[in-house]
């Protein structure tokens, strides 16, 4: 659970309760009471420690008179929990890897996705733009958490610009990122589902005014931030008064909606569709094999090959957002049930706000592994993406790197054109097509 979670977490639990006013002072006192029950005395107070689940709170404190209790805040009760500092070690240490990864990768995939030869397809230019949405994501929500945990205090509650600013960010960037995937998807079905038509469909130009369409929607669905939000009197940054019931109980549900389930039911239904109609081809082209070294259809079967892995790369991808958005989407669902950490509305109960912190928490780093390593799979997947980081790497260390690819391409289509006229079989000509593909010059 990030801070702005925990934050509005907190607001809710203090609406909720019928003392809202000392709120952390009865927390505090509640605490105490049941932690150091068999270690205050009336006489001394010598250096002392409380344990609790392994862990020792220390006050390093020498009196003749009895002390009053310390006064805890809520991050201090809760570190008393295994379950909460297991979510603080995984943000400290696991939230830098991702950023450092993400960076990396994202910048990586958007250099090779607009290159001349790759930025011409609708697919390559979906990927480019969510190379960029990924990285806000990971700066703007992992970035800030990781810092939060550093430094103790979140940027957000810095000053109400700060407030405002940051949240806008963090969801615009969030929604962006998970619609631009479903547009990416939708592109692909229609490209496979309607070849003939794939020049209408599948164009870049189309593409750019999704993504335009998207990044200006999204951004109106989220302006409210710069009206609504303030810091209050404690700090933090929530919904002015007038707004707190749509901030509290209507905002989740509808940024859930719009990020996590409406996202995810549409990927399931059109990566279906996809598993499905790349079925289907497969069958109607097994059904044409004995013609397929023929000389009329060599150049579409080459094409078919190339296709059919980048279907294979883009599912990868759609398949990844579904696996790690899950969990953030079912925890939200069950939160109110299995989660509710109110003691019946007169106190808070901290094993089992310490135990959400650390199932969120993972929930949240999933999500943000999502948006860093899309790199990889594109790696693992895609003939034609490591083809082009080949070049950019040759290009970058030799200027006669590219050259030599080249001759390889010239020697390897010659290979390709004599067995396609000695008629060698099609497994022999797909082994072959590979290697034309990754070796296409600049």
């Amino acid at each position: 659970m990030d801070t702005i979670e925990q934050n509005k977490l907190l607001e809710e639990m203090i609406s909720d309760t019928d003392f809202k006013q000392n709120t952390l002072q009865e927390i505090s006192t509640r605490a105490t009471s049941a932690l150091t029950e068999s270690n205050w005395s009336s006489e001394t107070w010598t250096p002392t420690s409380v344990t609790t689940e392994n862990s020792t709170l220390l006050w390093n404190t020498t009196t003749t008179e009895s002390p009053s209790p310390p006064v805890l805040d809520l991050i201090t009760i809760l570190s008393l929990y295994s379950h909460y500092r297991w979510s603080r070690y995984l943000g400290i240490y696991t939230n830098p890897v991702l950023i450092v990864l993400g960076t990396i990768g994202n910048f990586l995939s958007f250099l090779v996705m607009t290159r001349k030869s790759m930025i011409k397809s609708s697919t390559f230019y979906y990927m480019a733009a969510l190379a960029v949405a990924d990285t806000l994501v990971l700066y703007f929500g992992c970035l800030r958490t990781w810092l939060a945990y550093l430094n103790g205090y979140d940027a957000i509650i810095l000053s109400p610009a700060a407030c405002k600013t940051f949240s806008f960010m963090s969801y615009w960037s969030f929604d962006i990122a998970a619609w631009i995937l479903v547009a990416m998807t939708i592109d692909r079905f229609l490209a496979i589902h309607y070849p003939l038509k794939v020049a209408k469909y599948a164009t870049t130009k189309r593409a750019r005014k999704t993504i335009i369409t998207i990044i200006v929607i999204f951004a109106g669905i989220n302006a409210h931030f710069f009206f609504i939000l303030t810091i209050n009197s404690r700090g933090s940054c929530t919904a002015l008064d007038e707004h707190k019931n749509f901030f509290n109980l209507v905002w989740p549900w509808l940024d859930a909606t719009v990020y996590s389930f409406l996202p995810f039911i549409i990927l399931v239904i059109f990566n279906s569709l996809i598993i499905y109609d790349h079925h289907k081809a497969v069958i109607r082209r097994s059904s044409l094999q004995p013609n397929m070294v023929s000389g009329s259809n060599i150049q579409p079967f080459y094409r078919n090959y190339a296709n059919r892995r980048l279907t294979i790369m883009l599912l990868m991808v759609s398949i990844s957002f579904l696996i790690t958005s899950s969990p953030k989407t079912i925890l939200i669902i069950i939160r109110p049930y299995a989660f509710n950490v109110l003691d019946g509305g007169t106190g808070i109960n901290f094993p089992l706000l310490a135990t959400y912190t650390l199932t969120s928490s993972i929930a949240n780093l999933l999500i943000y592994t999502n948006h860093s390593l899309n790199f990889l799979l594109y790696c693992m997947s895609g003939l034609r993406f490591r083809t082009e980081l080949k070049h950019i790497f040759l290009r970058c260390i030799s200027p006669h790197g590219t050259r030599r690819i080249s001759t390889t391409s010239a020697l390897i289509e010659n290979m390709r054109r004599n067995s396609m006229n000695a008629g060698k079989n099609n497994e022999h000509m797909i082994d072959i097509s590979e290697n034309v593909i990754e070796c296409t010059p600049l």
